[in-house]
């Protein structure tokens, strides 16, 4: 049996809520949005359900999954990873032909009725699922994230694959079914000449790295999420140590992460930049950060 990858499935929602949710069980960012994860293991998962579902119905939006099995079709294949994959195209501007295949992709009108229906009953769930989750923060991580991929539109990347999720079961890390999830993408973006982009954690940052991706901004947001999440008292933390970089691939080599008033507000920020706001935020928490290239 090996790995294969195949387009998730309304089926496969349980299965891959599961997954992700042990996925990131340890994860820092876990720990920040949802401190009682652990004792409320299920009100976490149906937060992953109701992401999966959604994420089925989003425009220009693909999702997949690695299955081990004899083949992609196996019914008897386990899910050992999921991802999502976002196509940006230019806003406002002439379209491609290869944009205008990408835009077409759940526009319709059963997908438009869908998405109001499962966020109307997303509000509903949320006003009575309390458990394991800080409300707060997430309204507030949220609503601050909502526009981090469509930032860097503006700045000279209009056409672009954007790796919204991606998760590997821990048992099968390092198998190669995350790099075929992440191949997917990339495939995509040689064959159209446009970049990748990702918002990438500390974990995953060596393997990104290992694919060719760059830093080329840090986010806020995510940056201070992940320090809180770690709650480690009096230890120096580095950049490096964190989730929330902004990391793109590009074969051209043409793209550069403009940090200024636009991108400030929507929480992105250069290196230095990124030190000097962090700086004060840490010592609130009683962390030290420290600058590291």
């Amino acid at each position: 049996m090996s790995v294969h990858i195949r387009p998730l499935l309304p089926t496969d929602i349980p299965e891959a809520s599961t997954l992700a949710a042990t996925a990131f069980l340890d994860g820092p960012l876990s720990a920040y949005l949802y401190p009682q994860r652990r004792e409320r293991f299920d009100a976490y998962r149906s937060h992953f359900l109701e992401f999966f579902r959604l994420s089925l119905v989003v425009p220009a939006q693909l999702c997949f999954v690695a299955v081990h099995g004899l083949s992609a079709d196996d019914s008897n294949a386990r899910i050992v990873g999921c991802c999502i994959w976002k196509r940006f195209c230019p806003k406002g501007g002439p379209l491609s032909s290869t944009d205008q295949v990408w835009r077409r992709v759940n526009s319709g009108i059963g997908c438009t009725f869908e998405r109001w229906l499962l966020r109307l009953e997303g509000r509903y769930h949320g006003m009575l699922n309390t458990e394991g989750a800080d409300r707060a923060r997430l309204r507030e991580y949220y609503s601050q994230s909502r526009d981090w991929a469509s930032t860097f539109s503006a700045h000279g990347l209009h056409s672009y694959w954007w790796l919204d999720f991606l998760c590997v079961s821990p048992e099968f890390q390092g198998t190669g079914a995350g790099g075929k999830l992440l191949d997917w993408g990339m495939q995509r973006a040689k064959d159209e000449g446009v970049p990748v982009g990702l918002v990438s954690s500390s974990i995953a940052r060596k393997f990104y790295r290992g694919k060719g991706f760059k830093v080329v901004a840090w986010n806020i947001v995510e940056v201070k999420a992940n320090l809180e999440g770690a709650k480690v008292d009096g230890k120096q933390l580095s950049l490096q140590e964190v989730g929330g970089a902004g990391t793109i691939w590009d074969p051209s080599e043409q793209y550069t992460m403009v940090v200024d008033d636009s991108s400030r507000a929507h929480g992105w920020t250069g290196d230095e930049d990124a030190w000097c706001l962090l700086k004060p935020e840490c010592q609130k928490m009683g962390l030290e950060v420290v600058w590291k290239r």
